[in-house]
């Protein structure tokens, strides 16, 4: 099993999961968002 992550911020959405997606060849993303106080 080869296991890998990253973490990447980007302020226009649509165009980081592009990014994301082309660039990587896992089966699956995980997305998430961080809550700012």
């Amino acid at each position: 099993v080869k296991v890998q992550a990253k973490v990447r911020c980007s302020s226009a959405i649509e165009k980081g999961l592009v990014d994301e997606a082309t660039s990587t060849q896992a089966g699956f993303l995980i997305l998430g968002r961080s809550k700012k106080v």
